[in-house]
């Protein structure tokens, strides 16, 4: 019986991440990536699935990083995937990482990129 409302709030908290995070995530991947308003909602849609699935499946249970940072990680993988499906894939630095260190410096990345995010939304 108790399985019932924790997904009920697990779909709230989602739903809830997905409204407030929607437009700086469709300004930060129309400015990182510049893929068109369309391409961007697709990124924005399939990213928010696999948070979801995440979510169902406990990996969000023990994030090192925030859930916003995480959601960045896969908004950035899929606007990849959008860019060469599109033809206009361009290597980025988190391209040329290293299969050794790429996690790390990924990871290192992502928590650069979500301070200069929060920096953002002070002013």
């Amino acid at each position: 019986m108790a399985i019932i409302p924790l997904n009920r709030k697990r779909d709230k908290v989602i739903n809830d991440f997905a409204r407030e995070y929607r437009e700086r995530t469709l300004s930060y991947l129309r400015n990182t990536f510049s893929l068109s308003k369309e391409d961007c909602e697709d990124v924005f849609q399939e990213a928010s699935i696999i948070l979801y699935r995440a979510a169902v499946d406990g990996k969000l249970d023990n994030l090192a990083s925030s859930l916003y940072t995480y959601f960045i990680g896969i908004c950035n993988n899929k606007a990849h995937e959008q860019l060469r499906t599109n033809g206009k894939m361009v290597l980025s630095s988190i391209d040329a990482f290293s299969n050794e260190d790429s996690e790390q410096r990924y990871n290192a990345v992502l928590t650069k990129a979500d301070k200069i995010l929060s920096m953002m939304d002070s002013n």
